[in-house]
């Protein structure tokens, strides 16, 4: 399992909210990832700060990076 939380998400606060993911998914035995993306929106969009909308536009660039590589750790790309 993946877990991606934008860093500038008024939503789902990444210190928080992750935490509590972070600690269940070291108890399993598959890989599992955790990441808090700066700069990034609730969408996962590219955002200057926590108070703009970040609605359109690509998803960020780092997003399917780090995609790409949980994929390719996994054995599958």
């Amino acid at each position: 399992m993946v877990v991606l939380n934008g860093g500038s998400d008024p939503q789902v606060l990444a210190d928080k909210d992750t935490s509590a993911l972070s600690r269940a998914l070291m108890q399993r035995d598959k890989l599992n990832a955790v990441h808090i993306m700066g700069g990034v929106s609730h969408t996962l969009k590219p955002t200057p700060s926590m108070e703009a909308n970040a609605h359109e536009g690509a998803v960020s660039p780092d997003i399917l990076k780090v995609l790409e590589g949980w994929v390719r750790d996994l054995g599958w790309g």
